[in-house]
C-alpha cells in the first residue's frame, strides 16, 4: 500500500473530514452550519499538506474563526431559548474552542511546516470531538421549534 499512497500523493488521504450521519446532530439548521466548517478545516488541511505558507492560509483560518463565532452564537441562542440545563457548560466549551482556534492562528503565524502539521492535529480532533461529545448531547435543545 505504501507505493500506492506515494503514487497518489495526498489524494488517497483527502478529504480529512467527511460528512456522515454519525456526526449529524439531527437538526438541519445546525448540520447545515457544521458542513461549511468541515469544508474550511479540510481546505486548511490540504493547504498544510501541500506546504502552503501561513500567509496563504491566513484568510481561510480567519474565515473559520469568524464562522465558528457565528455558529456558536446561533447554537447558544437556541440552547438558551430551549432552556438547556447545561447551557453554561456548553457555552464555556465554545469559549474554550474559540480560544484554541485563536491560539492556533497565533502559533501558526510563526510555525514551521512540521509544527503547523502538529497544530492541524488539534483542529482535526476538535471538530468531530465537539460535535460528537457536546452538540449531540444537547441536540434536543438545538431545535428551532
Amino acid at each position: 500500500f505504501t507505493n500506492l499512497i506515494r503514487a497518489g500523493g495526498n489524494a488517497f488521504l483527502a478529504p480529512l473530514l467527511t460528512w456522515n450521519e454519525k456526526i449529524s446532530v439531527g437538526v438541519e439548521e445546525i448540520d447545515h452550519q457544521h458542513k461549511p466548517m468541515m469544508h474550511l478545516i479540510n481546505n486548511i488541511d490540504e493547504a498544510v499538506k501541500s506546504g502552503s505558507a501561513y500567509l496563504q492560509l491566513a484568510p481561510t483560518i480567519d474565515e473559520l474563526i469568524s464562522y465558528a463565532r457565528m455558529h456558536f452564537s446561533n447554537e447558544e441562542k437556541l440552547l438558551k431559548l430551549n432552556q438547556c440545563p447545561d447551557f453554561e457548560a456548553h457555552r464555556h466549551n465554545h469559549i474554550m474552542l474559540l480560544k484554541e482556534l485563536t491560539d492556533l492562528q497565533k502559533k501558526a503565524e510563526s510555525a514551521s511546516a512540521e509544527q503547523f502539521k502538529e497544530l492541524m492535529s488539534i483542529l482535526k480532533l476538535w471538530f468531530p470531538g465537539h460535535i460528537l461529545g457536546v452538540d449531540k448531547k444537547h441536540a434536543g435543545y438545538l431545535k428551532t421549534n
